[in-house]
């Protein structure tokens, strides 16, 4: 029913097929009609577009292709029309859906080419396409580049985003049905993307390369420029936080990682190379990456998360000495935050107070976050009251009826519940600090207790 409808829609397309002396018409129908009798594949040529299908010819009597039945499918009809001059005489598989003599010299026929098969095929970076805008819109524009291929692998559409060209200006100059020279960028949730030859030739000569660029700064509004002719922009938070500590006519080495028409050059500190040489928690070679500073053991200093594990943070601080010593990067283990809920909460370019402490480790610095600081120094290395409560056979212990405690060994644990009570207060010898254990404590008389 739904061929049935869509063939009588498009019944007024109908075309005439020209008598000559020699009447091949009768011929060419009855292989048609065989064709359609046994359901076989034949080929078909466009000739031209017209408002809902294509005019095709097969065995040299014109035919109707709907646009529902094409070989591909666009969003839009009118898509057609503007990639139609590149159509013309494009040969395609086809079968016969309907075929009608009307009169002497005219035949109504239609035919499906959904069964047309195309080979697969993957964009290649580096080549430069021709491509046909098929829609402008505010934010770009719409391009087929199946046409670059001759339609051998059918449509292949994407968007040219107004950012991805040379200038933000170029996309509203294009016409729809010019064919303009584009190279495939890679994949998004829009689908595929295209950039103009402009755009991908500046990206080759620039993105990827060390740059210069220079802080123009006004109060807190600052402006970034590459060869004093290219605007540039922090390409993510760690990077707006070394331009905040910088001032007017300063210079900042950077790595252009991105061009954006509409903005300009991305670029990154070059500090972030330090990360790349990060073999694995705790191995940092400082020698060669890392600047030198005089750290005072359990002093406080800003830093600035550059990479967060599923152990721990490393932490820059090179920006507490406004990065006269370059970058000073060291870690902070998971278990050396406050709780397991701020350890959760940080993330990249976030800012955090940290604390210095010798590490065991060669070539690496070890930090602590404040709150373990503070909590570390409260009654670690002393002995202090722990409160005691037993509920269903169940230790609960808070150093100074407040904060959670964990006694050192099992066996300690059970002495207590064994010559204690429910609110009983012991005194332990605090050990360590844990965010997830608390206090780690040993019952200084337990040996007594025992003896006894």
């Amino acid at each position: 029913m739904k061929l049935f409808n869509l063939l009588k829609k498009n019944a007024e397309e109908t075309y005439e097929n020209p008598q000559t002396e020699y009447d091949w018409r009768a011929e060419s129908f009855k292989i048609i009609n065989i064709l359609l009798s046994k359901d076989e594949v034949t080929r078909c040529k466009v000739v031209d577009v017209k408002e809902k299908g294509l005019m095709v010819k097969v065995e040299d009597l014109y035919a109707y292709l709907p646009f529902q039945l094409t070989p591909w499918q666009y969003p839009n009809k009118d898509f057609w029309i503007t990639v139609k001059n590149s159509l013309r005489n494009r040969v395609f598989d086809c079968k016969i859906v309907s075929a009608e003599q009307i009169e002497e010299g005219k035949f109504k026929i239609f035919v499906d080419a959904t069964v047309h098969k195309f080979r697969e095929f993957q964009l290649q970076k580096d080549v430069k396409l021709k491509g046909i805008v098929l829609k402008v819109t505010e934010n770009g524009c719409f391009v087929d580049v199946g046409g670059h291929f001759g339609w051998k692998f059918g449509a292949i559409m994407g968007f040219l985003n107004k950012s991805k060209n040379y200038s933000d200006t170029v996309t509203e100059n294009y016409k729809e049905g010019q064919t303009i020279d584009v190279y495939f960028w890679g994949k998004s949730q829009r689908g595929t993307d295209f950039v103009n030859s402009k755009f991908y030739d500046i990206c080759k000569k620039y993105v990827g390369s060390r740059a210069s660029v220079q802080v123009c700064r006004v109060g807190a509004y600052f402006k970034l420029f590459i060869e004093d002719k290219f605007d540039a922009f922090c390409a993510d938070k760690i990077t707006e936080y070394v331009v905040a500590q910088l001032n007017d006519d300063d210079i900042m080495e950077s790595e252009i990682v991105a061009y954006d028409a509409q903005k300009g050059f991305a670029v990154k500190h070059i500090y972030h190379d330090s990360i790349d040489h990060i073999n694995n928690w705790g191995s940092l070679i400082l020698e060669k990456y890392i600047g030198r500073a005089d750290l005072v053991q359990n002093e406080k200093y800003q830093g600035i998360v550059v990479k967060k594990f599923v152990n721990g943070v490393f932490v820059d601080i090179g920006g507490h000495f406004d990065w006269e010593h370059g970058s000073i990067i060291g870690k902070i283990s998971k278990d050396r935050f406050g709780s397991l809920q701020k350890f959760e909460k940080f993330e990249v370019g976030n800012l955090m107070n940290v604390t210095y402490n010798v590490s065991g480790i060669e070539h690496a610095l070890e930090f602590w976050e404040e709150d373990y600081f503070e909590a570390y120094n409260r009654y670690v290395g002393k002995i202090v009251p722990v409160s005691v409560y037993i509920i269903a056979d169940t230790l609960t212990m808070l150093v100074d009826d407040k904060y959670k405690a964990t006694v050192r060994k099992r066996k300690g644990e059970r002495n207590i519940m064994f010559y204690h009570q429910n609110g009983d207060t012991i005194f332990c010898e605090v050990f360590d600090y844990k965010p997830h254990r608390g206090y780690i404590v040993q019952y200084v008389l337990e040996e007594k207790e025992r003896v006894e």
